[in-house]
């Protein structure tokens, strides 16, 4: 094997035959469906992210959606083709590797000898817009023994260029397997110039923060001194001899340096320092096998092609393999930072190698390679898994307002949002059923209404309901165990479906149609601020019994129709004094606002009851408060019946029949302000349907209750 790449093209028709179906995934190692199948036609060597998401990816294709892209292409990061970076057309090679340098054009390496109809052999950069630079001349990279291949890149803080891979000759000049150009393509001449060579090729190159350089590749000696496929130079090319030799027994085919300087090292190797690592472990800084890193136990003699290195310390491998710790994982699998499998990435089941990684910030993982198909779903060569901790959302063919990752339907963005994440959802129609059974929160960012044409179930969560907007049921609403929060705007249960609701919801305005059902025990609670025109509205509609109804009354109405010999009561609030105030002991001693109950039809007795504050009573006797309705003439304030309910601060009447303007006061020197208002109405059957009150945090509720008579 004289390369990776020579290796691969040998092993490909066998590996995409290995493809299987794996068990249910962990959350992390889903395939991300906001991520569309960029629909490539060959395979991706390398990949890496932009600043602003985009993702650049270079290989072997010549199309992307059906557009010419010769070996590179840029991704926007939802994964459709960017067509502001145009056709770069290599030609006569494949590009293995790419780098990005600060100002945004990119480096490419590989094994083609003309770019853009210009020749460039192995090594050339681009334009941001894909075109050639032609600035950066040809580096002539060349083999004297056989055909070159560059295989890594580094970028140098000063703009300086590391390349490595399997040739011999650069602008010229002697360079076995490892070199550094210029920032205009030239030879560095001073790097490694009059010094020993390495004996074999170089697959992977890093930098280290003091101007070091690690390879790894096939290579067993540096000049006469051996140095088994991971050596460390000083910043001239010369070799550090601080750096021991690791002794690894096959290729090193990847390295990444962790931010505490150890190693991490993927490969085809069996041991490193004569002890079992199965293609992947980690060194020291000085070169020895890390001891504290266990054999991963990668299947035997398969290809670690990527590392990637998360915040924690946890490490993402990629290659040909199929199994890691004895568990199936298909060419993906996580690592504790011990070395051993970390169980909570589950099986991507990756159908063919994955030959590329690009971790990006918000824990979601890119992958290329030679893959078609990943958990059984088309993926052409490109894909991303894992759960975006922020998805926006907008049915139709809306666009989010440009906001990426964007999807279609308010079920998907929940299902592949992380725990503990966020969607965005606009306005429109959501034809579909809406199920938040995990931990996240839904936020309205939208200008218009929203429709939920299926059934909606909340078990877990928070779903804010739009502010301003109305939100609409057609279908079932269910709420077992979210939160279920509408702060303004209005809430409407259009269609047939039934309402069961046991978990924290609070409605501002609220209308429910006659076709909807109320599931016994239900509660629902508008909680909003006093404003004008808010109204619950019940019509023609079953109300089963032992259901609580409690709603903000600044200004309210509340109907219930079709209740046999009920009929229907209105109850309006009116926020201003009586405009009759002469009342026993003064105007004073009445309630600045009052309820007037209006029946429809032929009512029933009514059990009524209004609601204050502890705040509102000024040190009176809460035995002194009475309810009293306008005759027309005077007050009356009845004396059958009286109840109080210090607790729930409750001043009742039992058995009224006389529906008029109703306030609650004191025939004494000091007014009681009414904040509530509660009215039971008997029915002939011997149930008794309750509007009941109650005061809470010094804003008016009414509250309505069907319980059985005793």
């Amino acid at each position: 094997m004289k390369t990776k790449r020579l290796f691969f093209q040998l092993m490909l028709i066998v590996t995409v035959m290995l493809a299987n179906a794996g068990p249910a995934l962990a959350a992390d190692s889903d395939l991300d469906l906001t991520f569309s199948n960029p629909n490539l036609n060959n395979l991706v060597w390398d990949m890496v992210l932009q600043s602003d998401g985009k993702v650049l990816i270079g290989g072997q294709f010549t199309s992307i959606e059906g557009q010419t892209r010769n070996k590179v292409a840029r991704l926007n990061a939802n994964g459709t083709l960017d067509t502001s970076f145009g056709d770069p057309n290599v030609s006569s090679g494949q590009v293995y590797a790419l780098a990005i340098q600060p100002d945004g054009k990119v480096l490419i390496g590989g094994g083609f000898i003309s770019v853009g109809g210009q020749t460039r052999n192995k090594v050339a950069r681009l334009n941001v817009d894909g075109t050639l630079d032609t600035s950066f001349v040809d580096p002539n990279v060349g083999f004297s023994g056989g055909f070159p291949i560059v295989n890594a890149l580094a970028i140098q803080p000063d703009g300086k260029v590391l390349i490595g891979g399997d040739f011999s000759i650069v602008g010229g000049q002697t360079r076995y397997y490892i070199a550094r150009l210029n920032v205009d393509g030239t030879v560095d001449t001073t790097f490694g110039a009059s010094n020993p060579a390495l004996n074999g090729y170089v697959e992977t190159v890093a930098l280290q923060s003091d101007g070091k350089v690690l390879v790894g590749g096939g290579f067993t000696m540096f000049g006469s001194t051996a140095r088994n496929r991971v050596a460390r130079l000083n910043a001239n090319g010369t070799l550090d001899a601080t750096f021991a030799n690791p002794n690894v027994n096959a290729s090193v085919l990847t390295l990444q340096i962790q931010p505490d300087g150890k190693v991490l090292i993927g490969g085809t190797f069996t041991t490193v320092g004569g002890t079992a690592m199965s293609s992947v472990a980690r060194l020291n800084s000085t070169g020895t096998r890390d001891s504290t890193f266990v054999d991963p136990n990668v299947n035997t003699g398969v290809e670690v092609y990527k590392l990637a290195l998360q915040s924690d310390g946890k490490i993402f491998i990629a290659g040909a393999f199929t199994t890691v710790g004895g568990q199936t994982r298909n060419r993906i699998a996580r690592l504790n930072a011990n070395g051993t499998l970390d169980a909570t990435f589950g099986d991507p089941n990756v159908g063919s190698s994955v030959l590329a990684l690009a971790l990006q910030p918000d824990g979601t993982l890119l992958i290329g390679g030679a893959f078609t198909a990943v958990n059984g779903q088309t993926r052409r060569y490109a894909a991303r898994l894992g759960n975006p901790p922020l998805i926006y959302a907008e049915p139709g063919s809306g666009t989010c307002g440009g906001n990426l990752p964007c999807v279609n339907s308010l079920q998907m963005a929940i299902d592949y949002v992380a725990t503990g994440g966020e969607v965005r959802y606009y306005g429109g129609t959501y034809n579909e059923a809406v199920t938040l059974n995990k931990s996240a929160t839904l936020n309205f960012v939208g200008s218009s209404n929203v429709t939920i044409t299926g059934n909606f179930s909340i078990s877990a969560g928070t779903f804010n309901a739009p502010v301003a907007y109305t939100l609409a049921f057609q279908g079932d609403f269910t709420n077992s165990g979210g939160t279920f929060s509408h702060n303004n705007g209005t809430a409407a249960f259009t269609g047939t479906g039934t309402q069961t609701i046991t978990g924290n919801t609070t409605f501002y305005n609220l209308t429910i149609d006659g076709s909807s059902t109320l599931q016994t025990n239900a509660i629902i609670t508008a909680n909003g601020i006093t404003h004008n025109a808010a109204s619950v509205t019940q019509e023609n509609r079953t109300i089963s019994s032992n259901s609580t109804y409690t709603f903000n009354l600044a200004e309210a109405s509340v109907n219930f129709d079709n209740r046999g010999s009920l009929n229907s009561l209105q109850v309006n609030r009116t926020e201003s004094a009586h405009p009759q105030e002469n009342f026993a002991g003064g105007a004073a001693n009445i309630l600045n606002r009052y309820y007037t109950l209006t029946p429809n039809a032929n009512p029933t007795q009514a059990d009524v009851c209004f609601g204050y504050t502890d705040a509102e009573l000024g040190g009176l006797n809460e035995s002194n408060l009475r309810l009293c309705r306008w005759t027309g003439s005077a007050w009356a304030c009845p004396e059958r019946g009286v109840s109080s309910n210090t607790t729930s601060n409750l001043v009742c009447a039992d058995s009224v029949n006389e529906f008029s303007d109703w306030v609650i006061g004191q025939v004494g020197p000091t007014a009681v302000t009414l904040n509530s208002f509660s009215a039971r109405t008997r029915e002939l059957t011997g149930l008794r349907l309750a509007f009941g009150a109650i005061a809470l945090a010094g804003m008016g509720w009414l509250v309505w209750r069907k319980c059985a008579r005793q």
